[in-house]
């Protein structure tokens, strides 16, 4: 450690047999940057290096006996990107500046080039490549770096790929693993990270691949109960923009753990419930310590993980829709609250279409099917307004139990009132919507701070043209899905290089975003 830890700390370390040992490389090396002194200053010859949020399936072990570690003396594993992807993934693009000024040639058949590696799980054997070991803490030691590769990520990679090390690099790509919620989507709960079918004697050279660890278990909770993965190849990119997902949206896999894998099943849940006690108790170890000072106990329970917690459980109950490929839901919830829509802007021929499916967004399509009742009830079209609130009688039962939980300003009770008196009556006065369109302010405040940041859109204008300023740009739109509100609007991704299309001189972050928090 660089320092950071404790006697307190250091003190429950060793009571499950591990011990502190301060690190003495030259260097400055902030937060999760003292991976590569550690490994550097360690006494062992093999590293495994495990970061404090994995959690291993197998015998780490075995690991060390595999044919690939033996021929390769390195092993790695894929992250979720690669250069096929615009908005992440940056080291592994062909133009990235620290393949530059590393001057190695860039092969688009080799995935150590065109995929970014994980950096949380890794082996090494110090001996055998101690010249790229040393390259890559230089690299992570030096602020350009850290700032172009966010941090120490990725070292290794450009390291091995510099020096034409041996190393032997996981051909399947990370899944996901979580659960899914009420309304049908997938909630991503940690990564899932393979070794390769029958290619190994040690793991019994075994049909399908082999799930060997999972990263990014940083609080407790039960979230481990199935798997999705992708089908495409490392270097492409997949539909997966994290956040909740749909998995036929993705095209991805469900493993359907309960049915078709219930060994693996059953590891993920022992070993979840494991993680959240050994936690707990070494929380309450520390809490009872009169030494740990409130910043100390801050620092295991960060602030914000209350407000997270309660961002994703709303997100579960809310109505499911898809905001971050299209900017029309937003748009159509800022045209309720301002009354500036048009029957045309809403297509209201589908709505009245007898084979229309609302899956995607239904609490949208009840939306668009009620202001289409009311604009043609205004252009004396009562057939077509009377399909028009049968379409919201349909979609309705979708969406009771979710429209309580969503930021979209109508009331459950508003609409059942709305659907009781169309259907009973064909009297015009009854057809008239009577309530107001009202933004449930106390709801949208439980959300995460970039749906508030664009509910409702500041100023529309910004994101009526997005596809094509983006043509304008000499941007292909299908590899810039991310120019939408949610993206662009969200401060975590402020430093990221797709950002810079998001905004100009007269379209501003202070114009488009809401500033009610930054």
């Amino acid at each position: 450690h660089a320092y950071e830890l404790k006697d307190f700390h250091c003190e429950a370390l060793a009571s499950v047999g591990a011990t502190c040992k301060a690190l003495q490389v030259p260097g400055v090396y902030p937060l999760w940057q003292t991976t590569m002194p550690a490994i550097m200053s360690s006494s062992f010859r093999e590293v495994l290096w495990l970061d404090t949020d994995i959690t291993h399936l197998i015998d780490p072990a075995v690991l060390f006996e595999t044919e690939a570690y033996k021929r390769e003396g390195a092993l790695f594993w894929p992250d979720l990107w690669g250069s096929g992807c615009s908005e992440f993934g940056q080291s592994s693009w062909r133009q990235h500046i620290v393949r530059h000024l590393l001057d190695f040639p860039y092969n688009e058949s080799d995935p150590s080039c065109t995929h970014e590696h994980e950096a949380g799980h890794l082996l090494l054997d110090k001996v055998r490549h101690w010249r790229p070991i040393c390259l890559a803490n230089y690299l992570a030691s030096r602020d350009f770096f850290a700032q172009v590769l966010h941090g120490y990520k990725d070292v290794f990679r450009l390291a091995w790929l510099k020096f034409k090390a041996s190393g032997w690099l996981s051909p399947l790509r990370p899944g996901l693993v979580g659960g899914f919620v009420t309304n049908g989507q997938f909630i991503t709960g940690s990564l899932v990270h393979f070794w390769p079918a029958g290619d190994e004697p040690v793991f019994g050279a075994p049909k399908e691949r082999v799930a060997i660890y999972v990263h990014q278990k940083k609080k407790p909770g039960i979230l481990w109960q199935d798997i999705i993965t992708f089908p495409e190849p490392l270097g492409a990119c997949t539909k997966y923009r994290m956040g909740f997902v749909r998995v036929e949206d993705l095209g991805a896999h469900w493993w359907n753990l309960a049915v078709n894998h219930q060994g693996l099943s059953e590891s993920l849940s022992i070993n979840e419930q494991l993680w959240n006690r050994a936690y707990n108790h070494s929380y309450s170890i520390f809490e009872n310590d009169p030494r740990p000072t409130e910043a100390d106990l801050k620092r295991l329970h960060r602030p914000g993980q209350s407000e997270t917690t309660q961002a994703i459980k709303q997100q579960w109950a809310a109505c499911s829709c898809d905001y971050t490929t299209t900017d029309g839901w937003l748009a159509l919830l800022t045209g309720l609250l301002s009354k500036s829509l048009s029957v045309e802007l809403l297509g209201c021929d589908e709505v009245l279409g007898l084979g229309l499916n609302p899956s995607a967004c239904p609490v949208g399509y009840a939306a668009v099917a009620l202001v289409c009742s009311q604009m043609l009830l205004k252009s004396l079209d009562l057939p077509s307004s009377r399909s028009a609130a049968g379409a919201v009688a349909r979609i309705l039962p979708q969406i009771e139990k979710c429209l309580p939980h969503s930021f979209w300003p109508v009331t459950l009770e508003d609409l059942r009132s709305f659907v009781a008196n169309t259907s009973e009556s064909g009297e015009v006065e009854d057809f008239l919507w009577k309530a107001e369109h009202r933004l449930p302010v106390e709801v949208l405040k439980r959300f995460p701070r970039e749906y508030r940041r664009c509910v409702p859109f500041k100023d529309p204008q910004c994101w009526q043209n997005t596809k094509a300023m983006a043509e304008c740009q000499g941007l292909d739109w299908a590899n810039y899905p991310h120019q939408v509100c949610l993206y662009c609007c969200d401060p975590n991704f402020r430093t990221t290089a797709w950002q810079t299309h998001c905004f100009d001189n007269v379209f501003t972050e202070q114009r488009c975003c809401n500033t009610l928090e930054q």
